[in-house]
């Protein structure tokens, strides 16, 4: 089932598969199989890093769906596969979970921060419905920051942003909804991102009810959204930042 992924992490899968839900042994194969031929830019198999995100999702003792949503989180952005086709395998929970992590807009003409600011938006309101989903996206960066020495300057700097421009101001605000069993290793790996690059100014607690304003006024994002205003394409465009950032 493993052979398209380095030599060095399939003793290890197998070891964490045994006695797991045979979904997970299925989504595990079907990332391989859907991820076939990619690659990272340090020339790694793409789906070790999926995979590496599962695994620690699975060590740290959280239930099947989130698990196998881990190693799914990057299927329907990056191949061909629809979240219709993962509800079909792996139920509407998976599916959701992989919907809220996929960003729909990185194909769209809109500049980047447009983007950013429509993806976090609704990132956002699906960790509201589930804030366990915020642990798949933590790891998944983490992952990311801590291996994105091959990448060119640019875009690095350009992941640390996002994530503290983005990425951190929503986990402040969710630190309260974190389940007990869990809160521990949700301020570890915040710690950790805040250490990843850049060290982000110190946000304030943000209250429960999420406004734009005011997650854009505790991060570097503002900048960017005054950008954003005065570049606007059209009344479109104006009309929904203004919606957004509307009190």
């Amino acid at each position: 089932m493993f052979y398209f992924v380095q030599s060095s992490m399939e003793k290890e899968l197998r070891t964490l598969l045994q006695g797991k839900h045979i979904r997970l042994a299925r989504a595990v194969e079907f990332a391989i199989r859907a991820h076939r031929g990619q690659k990272r830019h340090s020339g790694e198999t793409y789906v070790s890093h999926p995979i590496w995100v599962m695994q620690q999702l699975c060590g740290h003792g959280f239930p099947l769906a989130y698990c196998i949503a881990a190693v799914l989180h990057d299927v329907v952005e990056d191949t061909v596969f629809r979240v219709i086709d993962l509800e079909e395998r792996f139920g509407r929970k998976v599916a959701f979970l992989v919907n809220a992590m996929t960003d729909y807009h990185k194909t769209s003409d809109l500049t980047r921060t447009d983007r950013k600011i429509r993806y976090y938006s609704e990132f956002d309101q699906a960790v509201q419905r589930d804030p366990l989903l915020i642990f798949i996206k933590l790891f998944d960066r983490l992952h990311n920051l801590t291996t994105m020495k091959t990448l060119p300057s640019e875009r690095q700097e350009r992941l640390k942003q996002d994530t503290s421009g983005f990425l951190l101001p929503i986990c402040l605000q969710q630190e309260l909804r974190i389940p007990k069993k869990y809160r521990q290793l949700f301020l570890d790996l915040v710690e950790q991102l805040r250490h990843c690059g850049h060290t982000p100014v110190a946000h304030p607690k943000l209250p429960h009810g999420f406004s734009l304003r005011r997650f854009l006024q505790a991060s570097t994002a503002l900048e960017h959204v005054a950008a954003y205003k005065n570049n606007s394409r059209g009344p479109e465009t104006k009309l929904f930042i203004t919606t957004l950032v509307s009190a």
